[in-house]
């Protein structure tokens, strides 16, 4: 049976492969601590007894994961217009409109879909805080939230690397048990 303990393995390891991105060959490690992440985070559902947990990390990697599709064909099809309007012998000024259109349009779209992704996230994250009370997750989540719209203006980009760095330190926070509910008044719910 799974534990926090291995979910705290898998999360902090595959949050510091996640963060090795920058290197050469990086996506493929990042790939692979993201596999470990998820599979953290599948355990912290099941040891919380909280679906919602998983669930919502879920739909994050599914919009995440159309996000990026959405920005590569984008990003194709604006290379193919380029090698189209060449061919015909088209005006350069099309050319420099067509590809610097078609860029922006597949940025905005994947802004957007890391913005709805990163809300489901934000939702997985603060569900573990409150399971495990190890706030740190839920100020990753927000973090995620705010450098997904941030990327419109690139900043986002560096506020989602801090958000990963917090995330090693939140999943090496998480505690060997389950924290004893307090009895008497239970705390305030965090609103969403």
């Amino acid at each position: 049976m799974a534990t926090l303990r291995d979910a705290r393995l898998y999360g902090g390891i595959g949050s510091i492969l996640m963060l090795l991105f920058i290197a050469p060959y990086g996506y493929i490690i990042a790939l692979i601590g993201l596999a470990l992440v998820t599979i953290a985070i599948y355990t912290l559902s099941k040891v919380t007894a909280t679906p919602s947990i998983f669930r919502n990390y879920l739909i994050f990697l599914l919009l995440s994961m159309a996000g990026v599709a959405a920005f590569l064909v984008a990003g194709a099809t604006a290379i193919l217009e380029v090698i189209r309007i060449v061919m015909e012998g088209g005006d350069p000024d099309a050319l420099i409109e067509a590809f610097i259109g078609r860029i922006i349009i597949s940025w905005l779209i994947l802004v957007a879909l890391a913005t709805i992704a990163a809300v489901f996230l934000r939702k997985s994250y603060r569900s573990i805080s409150n399971a495990l009370n190890v706030g740190m997750f839920s100020t990753v989540g927000l973090l995620y939230l705010i450098g997904a719209a941030a990327l419109i203006v690139f900043v986002g980009v560096f506020i989602l690397i801090i958000a990963l760095i917090l995330q090693i330190i939140a999943f090496f926070s998480i505690p060997e048990e389950l924290p004893k509910p307090v009895t008497g008044i239970p705390p305030p719910p965090i609103p969403l």
